[in-house]
């Protein structure tokens, strides 16, 4: 791989393709949506970027939060990754 001619972005796909002398490289990268789990007892553990989080929704349950309105979570950081997670 000598020169890069072209760097080019796809909308919202995350994807960076650079057209070299005589060959194309495809760098997919990954998505900054968090991923979730949720237990059946309320648990919910979710990642943002390095940091491992969980939450309790049960304990949200008892607050009354008018609907549409978004519900306050108190939140716990689990512990924190040198990479983005991809699954859980």
């Amino acid at each position: 791989l000598e020169h890069a001619w072209c760097v080019t972005l796809r909308p919202h796909a995350n994807d960076i393709v650079v057209g070299f002398d005589e060959d194309v490289v495809v760098v997919k990268l990954s998505c900054d949506e968090p991923m979730l789990s949720m237990d059946p007892a309320g648990k919910l553990v979710y990642t943002h970027n390095t940091d491992a989080l969980s939450a309790n929704l049960r304990a949200a349950a008892d607050v009354k939060t008018p609907e549409g309105q978004r519900i306050h979570l108190t939140v716990c950081e689990l512990s924190s990754t040198e990479l983005y997670a991809t699954s859980l």
